[in-house]
């Protein structure tokens, strides 16, 4: 790169080492809020605490990548060749998405419920590699020195099943040819299923997301309906009680008036 192109990348890569470190000190101090009772803990309980938190595995990836980052601060030169390669550690900052964006949770969860299914194609394809290897090695042997053994032969067949075909072992004779071309079709069909096993993986993965999403949103509807009905009795129970109070004041005056109207006739009765 040319000197200005090092210079605004060195200096992108200080503000990048800058806001990281803020970002990772801020963490670092308010991780405790996250505890239960964090107020009535001690000062030494509470750095406890902390470091604690802060030695779990997302925060020691961000330990590594904040060191990766710092190295490649401080060291411009590449004459410290074992100290530079440590500069590699810095992968661990795509890490630090995860967290935030959890774009490999999927990908680890569909690969885990379809394992059983992946296996069995991994078998079949270990299975499919060994036979055709053992008989390209029986074809082939005898007049091509590259496939010297079954294992020289299974680098052949690994290339082939994999449709990669590097051309560096190949067969010459007409049956090992046709044996060839015979593998690379199934390899083509064989290493698709893998494909199509992970896509039902993500189908299943988004129905059942849909399906959970639907669930919590009918659930939370059902709580939402409670909760109105359960204001809905408590003002009808206001209501009630405001009516018996009502009933009860004018029974209390339709009483006073009574006995007003006969301490009226009395007097005028006298």
């Amino acid at each position: 790169m040319s000197e200005e192109t090092t210079e605004v990348y060195h200096n992108m890569e200080i503000c990048a080492t800058i806001i990281f470190t803020v970002e990772y000190a801020l963490r670092f101090y308010s991780c405790i809020e996250s505890v239960q009772d964090a107020e009535q803990l001690s000062v030494s309980a509470r750095w406890r605490r902390r470091i604690c938190l802060m030695t779990s595995a997302a925060c020691l990836i961000d330990v590594v990548s904040l060191i990766s980052l710092f190295l490649d601060v401080c060291i411009t030169s590449n004459i410290f060749r074992g100290v530079v390669s440590i500069r590699l550690l810095r992968l661990f900052t795509l890490f630090r998405l995860e967290r935030k964006h959890k774009f490999l949770s999927p990908i680890v969860t569909v690969i885990s419920n379809k394992r059983r299914e992946l296996g069995a194609t991994l078998g079949v394809a270990g299975l499919v590699l060994l036979i055709s290897a053992t008989l390209m090695y029986y074809v082939e042997s005898g007049v091509n020195a590259k496939f010297s053994s079954i294992l020289a032969s299974m680098w052949w067949g690994t290339a082939t099943l994999t449709t990669v075909g590097y051309g560096d072992i190949v067969p010459i004779t007409p049956l090992g040819r046709c044996l060839g071309s015979l593998v690379a079709f199934i390899g083509v069909g064989l290493f698709g299923l893998p494909a199509g096993i992970i896509a039902s993986g993500f189908a299943d993965a988004h129905r059942a997301k849909s399906l959970e999403l639907r669930h919590n949103s009918a659930d939370h509807l059902e709580a939402r309906m409670t909760r109105m009905m359960s204001v809905q009795s408590e003002v009808l129970a206001e209501l009630q009680s405001l009516r018996t109070q009502m009933d009860s004041m004018l029974a209390d005056q339709q009483r006073v008036l009574t006995l007003l109207g006969a301490q009226k006739a009395q007097q005028m009765g006298g």
